[in-house]
């Protein structure tokens, strides 16, 4: 008969100061895990706006330096020469600013376009690609000619079709073949303004008879008076947002009739109203 014979089971004992030291590692590891990746999103976020502002501002700059009635003459007139270019003086002096805006950036690659007359249509009018060599190294010219006709995707918030409207940036980082690329949009405006100083007229604006301010800003014309949809909403606590970048209301209200009357000395006005 064999005697067997149950060996003790070994534990292995953990000090509490090495728990301790295995604890506040794993805490501070999650701690410093965390407190980077908010650092990384944070510093991204500042980073990419920045970038977007840039490009926004260039945009700006660069429609407001051009000369509105030359390029309109330019895109109504311009002929189109067998290489896709053309011998209109004022392509060339179009071009010539738009080589001067991409001089403060020299990554940027600046053109202009115009609606087509297709859905999603645009005619490409100058291009920076006409004189400059590409971001590949490749000689002009390159890129857009003139009056290229391009369909656009008409996706995202900002595209060629928006920039027919109004400014817009598109932050996210897209390649072609010369490159990745963060794009601006914007219109290109008659330098003379839609409203004047004499225009602005200071309106009192009365729910019942409680006044609930003496000096909101409108502006007359002889189609009416326009007034501010966002101070409106915001005067009587109205569940709207407005977005001026985006020309857009968002929210709903009671169909509304507010009546005001104008103060100091901007001169008689009819009752201004407007439908919510």
């Amino acid at each position: 008969m064999t005697a067997i014979t149950e060996r003790p089971k070994r534990t292995v004992f953990i000090s509490s100061r090495v728990r301790l030291l295995i604890g506040f590692t794993l805490l501070f590891t999650i701690v410093f895990a965390g407190a980077f990746y908010w650092f990384y999103v944070y510093s991204t976020n500042v980073a990419m706006n920045r970038l977007k502002q840039e490009v926004l501002d260039m945009v700006m700059g660069a429609a407001q330096g051009v000369n509105v009635d030359e390029f309109v003459g330019l895109a109504k007139e311009g002929e189109v020469r067998a290489d896709g270019y053309t011998d209109d003086p004022r392509y060339w002096s179009h071009v010539d600013w738009l080589v001067r805006v991409s001089r403060t950036n020299p990554n940027a690659q600046v053109y202009s376009y115009i609606t087509g007359t297709e859905l999603k249509e645009v005619i490409f009018i100058g291009s920076v690609g006409a004189v400059n060599t590409s971001p590949g190294g490749d000689p002009p010219p390159w890129g857009a000619k003139f009056k290229e006709h391009y369909t656009s995707s008409g996706k995202g918030s900002a595209n060629l079709l928006t920039g027919l409207d109004h400014l817009g940036a598109k932050t996210t980082i897209y390649e072609d073949k010369w490159g990745s690329w963060m794009s601006g949009y914007g219109p290109i405006v008659n330098a003379r303004p839609l409203f004047t100083a004499d225009d602005l007229l200071l309106l009192e604006v009365r729910l019942g008879d409680v006044v609930l301010t003496e000096a909101l800003g409108a502006y007359s014309s002889r189609a009416g008076v326009y007034l501010p949809l966002g101070e409106l909403a915001r005067l009587l606590d109205f569940a709207i947002m407005v977005d001026p970048p985006e020309r857009s209301a968002t929210g709903w209200s009671v169909i509304l009739s507010i009546s005001a009357r104008a103060s100091g000395t901007c001169g008689p006005m009819m009752p201004a109203r407007t439908p919510l």
